[in-house]
């Protein structure tokens, strides 16, 4: 779902989409993560959260946190995380974007594919390193699993 606000009498060729909204399954969590309040911390880590589609009540869904994150036309996705656990240890949360079918490897962007991003490998690359530094201090959590 694409959202952006609408003005009287504009022409579609005058519109400009700069946000959207996309559902993100976020796989590998422990159980006792599988909340609302959870998906709702998680979601805004991404750039905001709309909503979270948890099962709240039995039978429950512990595959995946489904929230529905809001995202700009430039944001940076990742396929996936570290997340800090309690007693000290970290753990990959592997990252599936549902219907999000051109998505650029190099860089992370949406609209485009690897063979054709505009970045060259050494800026793609410091994109998402700068991507990924931001995201794992929003989360508290290292970047690489021998961090600390």
């Amino acid at each position: 779902m694409v959202m952006d606000g609408w003005l009287d009498y504009d022409a579609l060729e005058d519109i400009r989409v700069r946000e959207y909204s996309l559902w993100v399954r976020l796989y590998n969590l422990p159980f006792e993560a599988f909340t609302r309040a959870t998906g709702d911390v998680l979601g805004e880590v991404f750039g905001g959260c709309l909503t979270v589609d948890v099962d709240e009540v039995f039978p429950r869904n512990f595959g995946y946190l489904r929230p529905r994150i809001v995202v700009t036309l430039d944001s940076t996705l990742v396929g996936g995380f570290y997340l800090n656990i309690p007693h000290g240890s970290h753990r990959w949360i592997d990252c599936q974007y549902e219907r999000v079918y051109k998505f650029c490897r190099a860089c992370g962007r949406v609209g485009h594919t690897y063979p054709n991003c505009e970045m060259t490998a050494a800026e793609a690359r410091l994109h998402f390193d700068n991507f990924i530094g931001g995201l794992c201090s929003r989360l508290g959590a290292p970047r690489r699993r021998d961090e600390s």
